[in-house]
């Protein structure tokens, strides 16, 4: 409704600009011919009132287009769209994960240490295509794609399970052998 009338107020204010900035060259133009057909020098008179004339249009014109513009904007009055937002709330996550219960710490906590460095990202990434999903494209697939096909798999478990991909890094690097 908000963007139907917003549209409702552009149109007329585009369609008023236009009208009237119509009228007044029409004005301007019938002015200069009754000028010539009436025998006057229409030369000399134009030197002489032409400018003014014009200038004058030129300002109602402005002025026109100004009023329009406050129409469009409505007045500069901040307007926003009436949207019924729903508002919803789990009360049994709430209930049973307060903020400071030790179960919603060491949740925060587990989340927090999920993390790679840009060392292993850039390792992943050159995997791709090659020993990671193989049909790799990077103009052709997404981050769903690269998720289902390439994280999910290097995430997975012999037990058959899974873990966060940054798990599973930890784990290759807790059981890769030192380097020589």
């Amino acid at each position: 409704r908000w963007a139907i009338e917003l549209l409702r107020r552009m149109r007329v204010a585009a369609s008023f600009n236009c009208f009237f900035t119509g009228i007044v060259q029409m004005v301007f133009f019938v002015f200069l011919v009754l000028r010539m057909t009436g025998g006057e020098d229409v030369s000399s008179w134009f030197l002489e009132h032409g400018v003014a004339l014009s200038c004058g249009a030129t300002a109602l014109e402005t002025v026109i287009e100004f009023v329009c513009i406050l129409v469009m904007v409505g007045f500069y009055r901040p307007q926003r769209p009436k949207i019924k937002t729903a508002t919803f709330r789990s009360r049994t996550m709430s209930v049973a994960l307060r903020s400071d219960s030790p179960a919603w710490r060491a949740k925060v906590e587990e989340l927090a240490n999920r993390s790679i460095t840009v060392e292993d990202l850039l390792l992943f990434y050159d995997q791709l295509g090659d020993e990671v999903m193989p049909h790799y494209d990077p103009h052709r697939h997404t981050t769903n794609d690269v998720v289902r096909w390439a994280i999910v798999p290097l995430s997975k478990v012999a037990s058959g399970g899974g873990l966060s991909y940054a798990q599973a890094l930890r784990g290759k690097q807790a059981r890769a052998p030192p380097p020589p």
